[in-house]
């Protein structure tokens, strides 16, 4: 991705013209890192000039990669938790060390989840393209579904999860018996369950990592660059969730799992989390943990997300062998004759 992207991105008003762009940066997590790290910046590029002197003095057309300053910002990540990649060279630490100088007293304020992520969602593997369920086909059915006036959404009873096998641990989540169509919000031109309606001021518990320029007379050679501060604090629900669903409608599915994950942290029931992460699940091949998240969102309170659960649900058993549990669901979902009736079909022929 090139500076005249990042420019064009931030002075977009039309949304087609940045979904473009931030197609282009799913591709790779690298472009979609950046991309997030360049709105903390509101896409300025003139803050690389003092880069273009360091790495170009002659001032010839040369144009640096949008991702440095993010690359930086995750290198210092790396260096404050202990998550050390590979040695690099000497030049490319003090690269980074050029891109982490900041003014004295001059601030970055990043969430965790920007810097580092847990160890155990850092060793997934993502699935390869052809077999990702993308952020853009979940759009793209949403859509479809909104603008189809016979369709009628689909609301799975009680009476049928044993159908399912499904299973709640009693120390997770017990099944509720009230079930209903919830109050919608789209972000990102995703799907969700509003709880501004069904909760009272909702807030998530998340950590944020502060990092301010210090004198350049300390001793310490990484003091010289920074000083970092890890605070708590309670983000608005939505503000969180909008920048989650920004993660996941980039295909940045690492990232958002994360997020998704601090999310069920507080909300446990949280249909959101439960669906999107159970799609980044899905997405980074951790089949039985996706299905078990798709399963809590139809045991929930809300029915919002049952027919695509469902049809997730039979997925998940078909990407493990299990293809007689899975044609068993596509028949009930062929039956239903819904969104993903046709679809179900084509999977028994």
């Amino acid at each position: 991705m090139s500076r005249k992207d990042l420019e064009r991105y931030g002075a977009a008003t039309d949304n087609a013209d940045r979904n473009d762009i931030e197609m282009q940066s799913s591709y790779n997590e690298f472009d979609s890192d950046a991309l997030e790290g360049w709105e903390k910046l509101n896409y300025d590029t003139k803050v690389m000039k003092r880069l273009d002197k360091k790495f170009n003095p002659s001032g010839s057309g040369f144009i640096i990669v949008s991702g440095v300053l993010v690359v930086g910002v995750i290198f210092a990540g790396y260096m404050l938790f202990g998550n050390h990649p590979e040695e690099t060279t000497n030049q490319e630490q003090n690269d980074n060390q050029v891109l982490l100088s900041l003014e004295e007293g001059q601030e970055m304020q990043f969430d965790e989840s920007d810097l580092v992520l847990p160890q155990q969602i850092e060793d997934m593997s993502i699935a390869p393209l052809e077999e990702q369920i993308k952020a853009e086909t979940i759009k793209n059915d949403f859509q479809e579904k909104k603008s189809d006036p016979d369709l009628i959404p689909i609301e799975l009873t009680i009476e049928d999860l044993p159908i399912l096998d499904i299973e709640i641990e009693p120390e997770v989540l017990e099944p509720v018996r009230e079930h209903f169509y919830a109050k919608e919000v789209y972000l990102h031109d995703l799907k969700l369950v509003d709880y501004r309606k069904y909760r009272s001021n909702p807030t998530v518990k998340t950590k944020q990592i502060i990092l301010t320029g210090t004198p350049a007379n300390k001793e310490n050679q990484h003091a010289e660059e920074f000083d970092q501060t890890v605070r708590e604090l309670d983000v608005p629900y939505v503000e969180y969730l909008d920048k989650t669903m920004r993660y996941f409608s980039r295909n940045s599915y690492k990232r958002a799992l994360a997020r998704f994950e601090t999310i069920l942290a507080t909300y446990k029931d949280d249909i959101n989390a439960n669906f999107y992460g159970g799609l980044c699940l899905f997405n980074l091949k951790e089949y039985d943990r996706a299905q078990k998240l798709f399963e809590t969102c139809i045991n929930g309170k809300y029915s919002n997300f049952d027919e695509e659960a469902l049809w997730l649900i039979a997925q998940c058993h078909e990407k493990k062998g299990n293809t007689v549990k899975a044609n068993e669901i596509y028949k009930k979902v062929a039956e239903q004759n819904g969104f993903y009736s046709a679809q179900a079909k084509e999977k028994l022929k």
